[in-house]
């Protein structure tokens, strides 16, 4: 590098500049820049090889500002009428809507059942007739997700997903917890806090296909895993799926549950259902530990009265906002997305649930 470039490294370099350290004109400068025009090979090298050593950076958020072009993004999750927890992820996207809408970026909802892969596979259809620039998605349901990536990455529609991490897929990105790991942090709660006198623990799942559901089966797989990695004996863990119709009668299901396995100490549940648990421990004042997921208010009230004694916060809103932001960011300044991004757990107990709540 020659003496003068070196003195000039961290001046904000004008094309004017550039085009006397290349010894070129201003407007061969311009069209190698923005690769337009004609320019011959030997003066496209000198200005390349100025670029290089001043370490040029095109101002590409003064250049996003003054394009025209517009960028409408998907949005396919659960409806949030049914579940508080994705209405906190729509609040996270729709903050990034705010934040990227000087880009001519926006957002466009398709809502499914949760408890439908049928209703799914339709509306991820008219996601594709849609034509959007990118996608942001919650997997729910395993096999039609990965089916529904294939497709995207036949059209060259950048997906991110949030919630749920799908290893068979290498075309999206994912933005999330480990849930496996989240799982183990579940276990290792609910067994320091149990007498170390052996009995069983539940695990239950709400509304789920298990078989369906990567995301419970990881939770699950991580529960089991603690327990079988530390060779901690004396407990029997059991699964428990209750449907729609059992939730439905849900205290008297919970009767006959707590009936066959008279030893029960603890609870896991998989999903930001625990509220529904603890009402039935409430009721009958039963003394049994449980560890839940979010903190949506019916879990909070729990939480703050002891009766639901950890919750592991997966923080729905910031992982859709992250989402959100990323896939935005790589359409409007070609920012490269990245494949997988992990974030925190963390665990809510009775003595904290104020801070995490104002933040919230």
């Amino acid at each position: 590098m020659s003496p003068q470039i070196g003195l000039m490294k961290k001046i904000r370099y004008t094309s004017k500049d550039i085009a006397q350290l290349a010894n070129v004109s201003r407007g061969t400068v311009d069209r190698v820049i923005h690769n337009r025009g004609k320019v011959s090979e030997t003066a496209r090298n000198k200005v390349l090889k100025v670029l290089e050593e001043i370490d040029y950076q095109p101002n590409v958020i003064a250049k996003a500002l003054s394009s025209s072009k517009e960028f409408r993004i998907a949005v396919l999750m659960p409806s949030v009428e049914k579940d508080v927890y994705w209405e906190d992820a729509k609040i996270g996207i729709d903050q990034a809507a705010k934040e990227l809408s000087m880009y001519n970026v926006g957002f466009e909802y398709f809502y499914f059942d949760q408890k439908s892969p049928k209703d799914f596979g339709t509306v991820s259809q008219l996601v594709l007739e849609s034509q959007p620039a990118g996608l942001v998605m919650a997997p729910f349901f395993h096999q039609e997700s990965i089916a529904f990536i294939a497709q995207c990455e036949t059209k060259a529609i950048p997906c991110i997903n949030f919630n749920t991490f799908l290893p068979s897929s290498s075309f999206a990105s994912f933005i999330g917890q480990d849930l496996v790991q989240s799982g183990r942090v579940a276990a290792g709660l609910l067994h320091k806090c149990m007498s170390d006198q052996g009995g069983t623990i539940l695990i239950i799942h709400f509304d789920e296909n298990i078989s369906n559901a990567m995301h419970m089966q990881e939770k699950e797989a991580g529960f089991r895993d603690y327990f079988d990695q530390d060779h901690i004996t004396g407990w029997r863990l059991t699964a428990l799926n209750l449907t729609e119709k059992e939730e439905g009668q849900l205290h008297d299901h919970l009767d006959t549950i707590f009936s066959s396995f008279p030893d029960t100490k603890g609870i896991f549940v998989t999903t930001s259902k625990g509220y529904k648990v603890a009402q039935y421990l409430s009721h009958h004042e039963l003394p049994h530990k449980l560890v839940g997921y979010d903190l949506i208010d019916k879990n909070a009230s729990f939480l703050s009265e002891g009766i639901i004694d950890f919750l592991i916060y997966q923080n729905a809103k910031q992982q859709a906002f992250l989402s959100a932001m990323q896939i935005g960011e790589h359409l409007v300044f070609d920012k490269k997305m990245k494949k997988k991004t992990t974030l925190p757990i963390d665990i809510i107990t009775k003595e904290n649930i104020l801070s995490h709540r104002q933040e919230t």
